[in-house]
């Protein structure tokens, strides 16, 4: 069959699916997207021009090599886009400094897409901190913004006037990702990020992500307004006393109990996902564990840098899930140093209803022996005399490396009864079958300062029963 002889609509229809992820990944150009579609032959030309959903989507780039025709494109998939609701990504390199045409190139086009504003749904911006450069582009209309993605590069405070006209004029607005820096290097030096400043309507938020410099303090303000919110991402979480209070004010100086006791509880009602990064582990985690309660929690994931003077807060996480009384369907610990006992109480906090188990470590901190192997291994025979329930018999995925030493055959034993379970075992058992598992053994040996590393990888990829 030809290729002429295919209805337009079937062939609109292919180009969407093939330009679904192509708009996502590549800025638009002349060589890229529908333009390259309009470029074959008469009829594509015909049906790409038509079809205004296959110009809906902008990623737009730009830098001192960026020419003077660039606005030209932007303009022209603009009005291919007809009425179409838009997803918009504008980068621009955060800590650079454009020329005169460069700059004037960026205000064109953000002159461009003010005009077309009130079909924002999705908008994510990536641009050096500059008030004149986005101030007019901020002020614009936005009443179906459902997403909006701020990065911003030598960050100050003249911008937040600006942005909150932005967000002020977005009420539709449930996803808020936001990233800011006073410099290039201050991703984990200490610093005044702003969060306070935003006008932000957090009561209506259902997704954040702030990669950006967050006290417990600030944390705990903005939870305390977010009634609605799902999924939560702290890239950049500490506690830092010395910013917790104004230097003025007397519970500054206050330390341990006292000051545990004057930060406010928070309820999370329809918190799903919580996931916190630390450069150094810190009292922040535990305070803010201590703080929350978020019962329709199902996925937990931390990630520490350093653990050197502050341990895995056991106890405030026990308490959460238990106090929250939290279903947790995935967790995921990296870095933490967390014991073998205290990973085996998580497990059994969650024991029934976690799916999905992902344990990292490279400093030697084991935490999978022989006591949790046995523990996670599924029984063949019940026999009432040494019969035990399985830990987490509704394991499908487990992902553990570098932290697991044990006597031979002991992990093999276990990954074994869990992934040859036949369906009548999973009824008598109510175990259910190891879908994947990826481990990676370490076994570290040191001569004259110098670390030998050996590593055993066992994979065992999805199958069916």
């Amino acid at each position: 069959m030809s290729i002429y002889l295919i209805p337009p609509e079937i062939l609109s229809d292919i180009f969407r699916r093939t330009l679904s992820s192509d708009h996502d990944d590549n800025p638009i150009s002349s060589n890229t997207g529908p333009m390259l579609l309009i470029q074959v032959c008469r009829t594509w030309r015909h049906v790409a021009v038509s079809d205004s959903s296959l110009w809906s989507s902008l990623r737009i780039n730009v830098s001192h090599a960026t020419g003077m025709n660039h606005p030209c494109i932007v303009e022209l998939w603009l009005k291919r886009s007809a009425f179409q609701p838009l997803t918009i990504t504008v980068w621009i390199d955060p800590f650079s400094h454009l020329n005169r045409e460069a700059r004037e190139i960026v205000q064109t086009i953000l002159h461009m897409l003010s005009n077309v504003s009130e079909r924002w749904v999705r908008l994510s911006m990536t641009l050096p901190a500059s008030n004149r450069l986005f101030a007019e582009f901020c002020s614009s209309q936005a009443p179906n913004l459902e997403l909006l993605s701020f990065k911003i590069g030598n960050w100050s405070m003249e911008e937040a006037q600006s942005i909150n006209t932005l967000l002020r004029h977005a009420p539709a607005l449930r996803t808020l990702q936001w990233s800011n820096r006073c410099s290039w290097g201050s991703w984990d030096a200490p610093f005044d990020s702003g969060m306070q400043h935003l006008r932000v309507s957090w009561a209506n938020l259902t997704d954040i992500l702030l990669d950006t410099w967050i006290t417990l303090k600030t944390a705990l303000e903005i939870l305390q307004r977010c009634d609605n919110l799902v999924n939560l991402d702290l890239r950049h979480f500490s506690y830092n006393p010395e910013l917790l209070f104004e230097p003025n004010n007397s519970i500054s100086s206050q330390q341990g109990p006292a000051l545990h006791d004057r930060l406010p509880y928070t309820h999370l009602p329809y918190l799903e996902s919580l996931t916190i990064y630390q450069l150094k582990l810190d009292e922040g985690l535990s305070l803010l564990m201590e703080r929350i309660f978020v019962p329709k929690l199902i996925h937990f994931n931390f990630t520490c840098g350093f653990i050197d003077h502050v341990k895995w807060p056991q106890a405030s996480f026990h308490n959460l899930i238990t106090r929250s009384a939290s279903h947790l369907q995935s967790l995921m610990l990296e870095y933490t140093g967390i014991s073998q006992d205290q990973l085996i109480q998580c497990l059994q906090d969650c024991s029934t209803s976690l799916r999905r188990l992902e344990v990292y470590d490279a400093r030697g901190d084991i935490c999978v022996g022989d006591t949790l192997l046995e523990m996670l291994r599924a029984q063949t025979l019940p026999d009432p005399f040494t019969y035990h329930a399985t830990l987490c018999n509704n394991l499908t995925t487990l992902i553990l490396h570098r932290v697991v030493e044990c006597t031979d055959g002991a992990l093999a034993q276990t990954l074994e009864s869990r992934t040859s379970i036949s369906l009548s075992d999973q009824k008598q058992q109510r175990c259910a079958p190891l879908r994947h598992a990826d481990i990676i053994f370490s076994k570290c040996f040191f001569k004259t300062n110098q670390l030998d590393l050996h590593y055993l990888e066992s994979s065992f990829p999805k199958s069916a029963e």
